[in-house]
């Protein structure tokens, strides 16, 4: 006989076939066990009791990791098989625009939340700006990352996320290798959502509904959305220096404290005089308003030149104007 089975099993609701487990425990106990729906008394108070503490348990459990994300890194671990749940994830993105200001965006969840205050992002020293190499940049970013994180100290990711399929997964693990540290790497590639893992001939693919794709797809865009609106930023500020850098006697330190304090060019031209010298000194101050005073007579002066240029067709025809070239004049008769 097992003593650890009751004589009687008290449940919430009606069961199939309760006849079916009532057998099953009788051959686990050794002694018929009763299965019942207590309706009223001390014993349906028992069931209300342990349903309650069931919710209960539930919510702190999810509340405390995370609720659907948590849901999300507990699947994530069965499907990769990890030896733990990864709850810090570190994912990968590269993002360039033919080869300029080409930049390596790392985003970081914890127990399936943005972790902001960890998100880094590397400029791509490699990258040649006429055949720009995803693979190489992916490699120089993951190293770059484990290997500062090795040398201080920091927290090493229960798994790395890389953007992409096989060969960007084989990048990162080259990497990782160089470093000397070992993490569970894995690629999503985006076109039809593939998750690559080392040493896989195939694909994992899972359903779009599933918590585990869904959580990674969050990291992979979560990724490329910083990586994309940071590279914009650096697009946008190094177009304004150049047109400030244009002007003879900014450079590119004084370019910077002008668009720092007035926000673009068009912010430096509505300044006030001893705003700007204010910043950057008498001389430069008058070279900037020399130059946005030009520049302010540029325009009209295009306009003026073009419409001396244009002339009515009718005017500068003598058929279409109505005039006849000069020429003797004839009487009839």
């Amino acid at each position: 006989m097992n003593p650890f089975l009751p004589q009687e099993v008290h449940l919430p609701v009606e069961i199939a076939d309760a006849g079916l487990l009532e057998a099953f425990l009788l051959a686990r106990r050794g002694a018929r066990v009763f299965v019942r729906v207590p309706r009223r008394g001390p014993a349906a108070d028992r069931v209300e009791l342990a349903n309650t503490n069931a919710q209960e348990r539930h919510r702190v459990r999810f509340r405390r990791l995370g609720g659907e994300e948590a849901l999300g890194v507990e699947r994530l671990a069965r499907v990769l098989d990890l030896s733990v749940p990864p709850r810090r994830i570190e994912a990968f993105d590269i993002s360039h625009l033919q080869g300029t200001d080409s930049v390596a965006s790392v985003v970081v969840f914890e127990d399936g939340k943005p972790k902001k205050s960890d998100y880094r992002l590397f400029g791509i020293a490699s990258q040649s700006l006429l055949a720009p190499d995803d693979f190489k940049s992916m490699a120089e970013a993951v190293e770059r990352r484990y290997r500062r994180v090795r040398d201080e100290g920091g927290p090493m990711p229960d798994l790395v996320l890389v953007d992409g399929g096989r060969g960007q997964l084989q990048a990162a693990l080259s990497a990782l290798d160089r470093v000397g540290v070992e993490l569970p790497a894995v690629g999503l590639a985006k076109r039809e959502e593939e998750i690559w893992m080392p040493g896989r001939p195939d694909p994992i693919r899972l359903s779009a509904k599933d918590p585990a794709l869904k959580l990674i797809q969050r990291l992979r865009d979560e990724a490329h959305r910083f990586a994309i609106t940071t590279h914009r930023g650096r697009r946008s500020k190094r177009m304004r220096e150049t047109s400030l850098t244009s002007i003879p006697g900014v450079g590119p330190t004084r370019a910077r404290i002008l668009l720092k304090r007035f926000g673009s060019l068009s912010g430096v031209a509505a300044a006030d005089p001893l705003e700007i010298i204010a910043a950057v000194g008498p001389a430069t101050a008058r070279a900037v308003q020399a130059y946005l005073a030009e520049s302010a007579r540029e325009p009209q002066s295009r306009v003026e030149s073009s419409e001396t240029r244009v002339q009515d067709p009718a005017r500068s025809d003598p058929v279409r104007s109505g005039l006849t070239p000069a020429g003797p004049r004839t009487t009839d008769g």
